[in-house]
């Protein structure tokens, strides 16, 4: 079984590389966990919140389920982190990057 493995991979990659441009409505997934994980990885990047406030997000079911964003920046390296916080001590990555900027008007 594994010897048809490998060929169906290099066989699939080409036609993945060659995808037109995706259409709106994009839909993404978030990896989540329990909050003291994504905590510590934040503390191990040297980050520290910028802001935070509520929002909402939509759950792969339709439900729309509140929750509490929480913005990271390490303003030294220019490294950011947005997260989602949700009840139950759960904790989702929508985004991360780096060259984080502050505006200036």
């Amino acid at each position: 079984m594994f010897k048809y493995l490998i060929p169906l991979t290099l066989l699939a990659t080409p036609l993945v590389a060659q995808e037109q441009p995706f259409n709106a409505p994009f839909m993404a997934s978030q990896p989540c966990t329990n909050f003291p994980i994504v905590a510590q990885i934040v503390r191990d990047k040297g980050e520290e919140m910028l802001f935070k406030g509520d929002i909402t997000q939509r759950h792969i079911s339709g439900q729309i389920v509140p929750a509490q964003m929480v913005f990271t920046t390490n303003q030294d390296t220019g490294t950011w982190t947005l997260l989602a916080l949700f009840p139950g001590d759960i904790a989702c990555l929508v985004a991360n990057g780096a060259e984080f900027e502050p505006w200036i008007d």
